[in-house]
């Protein structure tokens, strides 16, 4: 399950709390979903409170607000024939469910990932499960009753969510007792936060980080945003980041080699966007550590954080092996981003 994080009463550097969030639907819809490991690196330069504070961050995989799954089941559940001249899966009046295709990431259907899911989301034994509307609404009780009963957090940051709507679904009551905020635009896997209305409104409202999308990649290899807030704890400002980076440069272990898959200075290419996003996270804790109490970076990493803070202490962090307190210079890449992030002396409260 995801897991808490005290801010507060405590005064250490770094946080870090990794483990694999199982939310396993109904037998009886037979709709199952592993929600990816949430990652939660939490850069605190001092105590925040008088008060414990619980965070917790967890990936919803692809979820929607019941009136856009009820598009999305439409939609998937409509028919599909293949194009001989374009070797495309296109919508037709009679063929092939949309349940019943070949889902990928490179899945050649005629469908827009930026603004629906894949119709593979739900899987049993490695077979599609058709949802229904009435399946994805238990789904949404049962994380509502997960996060309001066994975690109970004061502050959550939510990965692949559509929206504010699809979060105040997932919490009780439909949220009366959260604040919530999201943002549009960019693609359907969104960030949002909601944290207690008795914590008050927001400092710092909800900002969408742009730059790590990397605007300057084409419209269809843009990756997913970061998403800000500033809450003001006991008098103390905490500034919170929530991040989803790239996919599919996972870990270093993958490495056979120094240049493999998952090595993060490597020439795979997943890696090569992961490795870009690092500036730009880099450069928002830089300048949001000025005037906080804390910053706590959290979410998806889709990296494993555990395999790098155990990699050999003689193993330089970038392929200079420059000191990783010290800025990065331009055309050294960085092989481990939980050092280069958490480094103790790059982070004391100025």
């Amino acid at each position: 399950m995801p897991r808490k994080a005290d801010v507060g009463r405590r005064r250490r550097s770094l946080y870090v709390v990794a483990e694999e969030a199982h939310l396993a639907l109904s037998q009886e819809t037979g709709m199952r979903r592993t929600v990816t490991p949430a990652l939660l690196a939490a850069l605190v330069s001092t105590a925040a409170t008088a008060r414990d504070v619980r965070i917790a961050t967890w990936n919803l995989g692809w979820h929607l607000s019941q009136a856009e799954a009820q598009v999305w089941i439409d939609r998937c559940g409509s028919l599909f024939a293949l194009n001989s001249g374009t070797s495309r899966w296109e919508p037709a009046a009679s063929g092939t469910p949309g349940w019943d295709l070949r889902w990928g990431r490179d899945a050649r259907i005629q469908w827009d990932l930026s603004v629906l899911p894949p119709c593979d989301v739900f899987q049993a034994n490695f077979r599609i499960v058709p949802a229904t509307p009435d399946a994805y609404k238990r789904r949404s009780g049962q994380i509502a009753s997960i996060l309001g009963r066994r975690i109970d957090p004061d502050v959550i940051a939510f990965q692949e969510v559509s929206g504010a709507e699809a979060v105040r679904e997932v919490l009780l009551d439909g949220g009366a007792a959260y604040h919530v905020c999201s943002f549009a635009g960019y693609k359907v896997q969104r960030l949002a936060f909601a944290w207690r209305r008795e914590l008050g409104e927001a400092a710092e409202p909800c900002s969408v980080h742009e730059p790590l999308s990397l605007p300057e990649l084409a419209p269809e290899n843009r990756v997913r945003p970061g998403l800000s807030l500033g809450l003001r704890i006991d008098g103390k400002l905490v500034r919170f980041l929530s991040v989803h980076l790239k996919s599919s440069c996972v870990s270093p272990l993958e490495a056979v080699e120094r240049e493999g898959r998952g090595a993060l200075a490597g020439g795979n290419e997943a890696c090569q966007t992961l490795q870009q996003q690092v500036r730009p996270l880099e450069a928002w804790i830089e300048e949001r550590a000025h005037g906080a109490d804390a910053v706590v970076v959290l979410g998806d990493f889709n990296r494993n954080l555990w395999h790098e803070r155990n990699r050999p202490a003689s193993e330089a962090a970038r392929t200079d092996a420059s000191d990783p307190a010290t800025p990065l210079p331009e055309g050294v890449r960085v092989r481990n981003l939980l050092a280069r992030l958490t480094t103790p002396s790059r982070w004391r409260r100025r």
